[in-house]
């Protein structure tokens, strides 16, 4: 009966095997007027008032949920904005299964706030620098890192430091998992990539013509040492994946 109403969309009535009760199971529609969830009502008898009432409510409910939906996705896109992906960074870290402890890397640049969220819910934020991290991956449970790009086989561009991170996790057996949004994915490899170097005027390293100072803000990480991707089309252990449309 399901079935019947999200094909046609319209509301279906159907009484129980000893007649006692009616019940009606009504569509509720996206935008694209299409059918994606079902509300089933019982009744002794239908009533035209209760079913015009229902009606109304889950064309508010809809329309609520197209409003909320636009608010948590970019325009041009369509995929989940960085605030969204950040609050469902918090939501699952929040989930109450075990006391947690997460260990943020000098190189996470910009994560004030999502640190802050974290340790308001009580999440253990410690912060130390890169070059630590051989110090501390040996206790951690998994690595997660971020993307600038993910390129077309599946090696990952981000701040320098990533891959040595990866290359640690390796080494001591622990999984590295990317999260980032489906706009980082671009149609080209680690052939065609040029990775910007800034002044060098930054490093504050001694002058001398033997002396070649180099001063990268990103690395590239080998698809090889990630484990996982996790994006809004869900996590993968695989690159590229049939699900990720935007690829």
């Amino acid at each position: 009966m399901f079935e019947k109403v999200i094909n046609s969309g319209n509301t279906e009535y159907f009484e129980n095997t000893d007649c006692s009760v009616l019940n009606s199971i009504y569509p509720v529609f996206d935008e694209n007027n299409r059918v994606f969830a079902v509300l089933q009502s019982t009744s002794l008898t239908k009533q035209l008032t209760e079913e015009r009432l229902i009606n109304g409510i889950l064309k508010v409910y809809g329309n609520y949920l197209n409003l909320l939906d636009k608010a948590q996705k970019d325009k041009l896109t369509g995929l989940f904005n960085r605030e969204t992906l950040d609050q469902k960074i918090v939501e699952i870290l929040r989930e109450p299964y075990k006391p947690l402890k997460l260990q943020a890397l000098s190189i996470s640049c910009n994560k004030e706030n999502l640190y802050s969220d974290l340790a308001s819910s009580d999440v253990i934020v410690e912060y130390i620098i890169d070059a630590a991290i051989g110090n501390h991956i040996q206790q951690a449970d998994a690595a997660v890192v971020g993307a600038d790009r993910i390129l077309a086989d599946g090696s990952v561009v981000n701040k320098c430091g990533t891959s040595l991170l990866a290359l640690a996790a390796q080494y001591y057996k622990k999984p590295l998992y990317v999260i980032a949004d489906g706009s980082k994915c671009v149609k080209y490899g680690a052939d065609n990539l040029s990775l910007e170097e800034m002044p060098i005027t930054e490093l504050g390293a001694p002058c001398s013509p033997y002396i070649y100072p180099h001063n990268f803000y990103f690395d590239v990480t080998d698809a090889a040492l990630i484990d996982k991707y996790i994006t809004e089309c869900g996590a993968e252990a695989n690159w590229p994946w049939s699900k990720n449309t935007h690829f």
